[in-house]
């Protein structure tokens, strides 16, 4: 038998704010003279982020009477981290493809780039 469980809180306002925040970034990255204060809709962004996880980890102490940090991260590299692998494929393969207006001293070594840029987050 199954346990009722607990209805989801959904807030509707926030999920206007967070979506206004990322259209302002954009709009920002798009046309950059149109909004100049674009930028912020990265901060907003990040704030109702930091809210819903607060929110999932108090919901978590609630039911069990602990927060298992580990366990959230890891639900969360599960979710991210194939959408980031697509990612880094697509980008590279449209930078290896499409990307031919790249001075001759750079264009040598184009396929090594992202790679390289690999390298350089994990330090």
């Amino acid at each position: 038998m199954q346990q009722p469980t607990k209805p989801r809180r959904h807030v509707t306002g926030v999920d206007g704010l967070r979506a206004l925040a990322v259209i302002a970034v954009i709009i920002y990255h798009l046309m950059p003279n149109v909004i100049p204060g674009g930028f912020l809709g990265v901060p907003i962004f990040l704030l109702i982020s930091g809210y819903f996880v607060t929110m999932q980890l108090t919901a978590e102490y609630d039911q069990t009477g602990k927060m298992n940090v580990l366990h959230f991260y890891h639900k969360r590299f599960k979710k991210l981290y194939p959408t980031l692998i697509a990612m880094l494929v697509a980008t590279s393969a449209y930078i290896g493809l499409f990307q031919k207006n790249t001075p001759e001293r750079h264009s040598r070594n184009r396929f090594n780039e992202p790679l390289m840029g690999l390298q350089l987050v994990g330090s």
